[in-house]
């Protein structure tokens, strides 16, 4: 993406996504550099600072069941989230209201 970084704590199942701008843009088939931590991140934090969540970029997290979205997210793009996160539940804050709130597994 523009200006954005992950750290993956492995132990904990944690993945933090930080800086300014877009994450990447990906396909159904194209190969990420979290593709090697999608079967065992728990919780997604993005920071303050993204704007926008490109194509298929988190698919197939099977074991998420937490995701914190910031104030600074306006974009999440097609199927962003497919196949993953199922019976969990997310909060987007815009502006420090909660705007959704789902299971992930009805969408």
């Amino acid at each position: 993406g523009d200006d954005v970084y992950g750290i993956v704590e492995e132990t904990s199942g944690y993945l933090y996504l930080y800086g300014n701008g877009s994450t990447r843009t990906e396909t159904t088939s194209s190969k990420t550099p979290l593709d090697t931590y999608r079967s065992r991140i728990k919780t997604i934090h993005i920071e303050e600072g993204i704007i926008e969540i490109g194509n298929f970029f988190f698919k197939e997290f099977t074991k998420t069941t937490s995701i914190h979205f910031p104030k600074t997210l306006s974009t999440i793009g097609k199927a962003a989230f497919k196949r993953n996160c199922k019976r969990s539940f997310w909060e987007n804050y815009i502006d420090g209201t909660i705007v959704i709130q789902v299971e992930i597994g009805d969408l």
